[in-house]
């Protein structure tokens, strides 16, 4: 289904597209962003990149319907520099640049990604597919090969799980038995460790029922996509553009910035990488 970005007015206010701009979209996707900006604004140039190759064959389709204002680039944050350079974007041109971090809604939809809780499929949860085959390991590679202190970390860390023992644990000993491949079978072993079959004890902000092993999702595709360091060198990469770094902030307090789907390790790199260059 189509995804609809859910801070598209935020994101016009914070770049206010003039006639003329350069704008580069560092998380295509399904162009929700890229299209809006066009839309507000369609005598501007818009560079679509994106790590995944269903989103860039998305962004090639996508651009034929505007002309050259779309230039799709199939690459990773951390590439930023070369792919401009390829792209022949001179420096000093760009005059804004867009990350909306994450998963996109595109690949939960897709089971056969592994992303998703709800659909069963291989354990994969690679946001670059198939692009560099076995150079990447996927998440069965990790949750079938790495030892209980090393899956704990990650889920700890990057899951920001308090039962992330517990469910290290479980992993290991289920793995000993059969090798975990699918996200039904991960999402079992996780579920069975901390709650009887079909009981939902944790609840978001909306307090909607949240599958126990949501945030070990979490955690594992945030290493095996290494996230976090794709999004430091991006944003590093960026700031040698001499623009204005603006970070959104959707809060009923002022003064407060409130991520609530991120871990709180995303929030202190971004503040790491725009000190002196955040306007919130």
């Amino acid at each position: 289904m189509p995804h609809t970005p859910v801070m598209v007015r935020e994101v016009l206010d914070c770049l206010d597209p003039q006639p003329g701009q350069v704008y580069v979209d560092m998380t295509f996707g399904a162009g929700g962003h890229t299209k809006a900006i066009l839309a507000a604004q369609p005598d501007t140039v818009v560079y679509a990149i994106d790590r995944d190759p269903a989103a860039h064959n998305m962004a090639q389709n996508i651009a034929k319907q505007y002309g050259k204002s779309i230039r799709p680039v199939l690459g990773r944050f951390s590439e930023l520099l070369y792919l401009l350079s390829s792209q022949n974007v001179q420096e000093n041109t760009v005059d804004g640049f867009l990350f909306d971090v994450g998963a996109s809604s595109m690949q939960f939809d897709q089971g056969g990604r592994g992303f998703s809780l709800s659909q069963d499929g291989p354990l994969d949860m690679r946001m670059d597919g198939e692009r560099f085959g076995n150079k990447q390991p996927t998440a069965a590679d990790v949750v079938n090969s790495l030892g209980e202190d090393d899956l704990y970390g990650i889920i700890k860390t990057y899951g920001e799980e308090k039962h992330a023992r517990k469910i290290s644990s479980a992993i290991v000993d289920a793995r000993n038995k059969i090798p975990i491949t699918t996200t039904k079978q991960l999402a079992g072993v996780v579920a069975s460790a901390l709650a009887p079959p079909g009981v939902f004890f944790a609840h978001d902000k909306l307090n909607r029922a949240v599958h126990p092993a949501t945030k070990t999702f979490q955690a594992l595709r945030i290493f095996v996509n290494d996230e976090l360091n794709e999004l430091y060198q991006g944003l590093q990469a960026a700031r040698l553009r001499p623009i204005r770094v603006e970070v959104l902030q959707v809060t009923p307090e002022p003064g407060e910035l409130e991520l609530p789907v991120w871990v709180q390790a995303v929030v202190n790199l971004i503040y790491t990488c725009t000190r002196g260059n955040l306007w919130i």
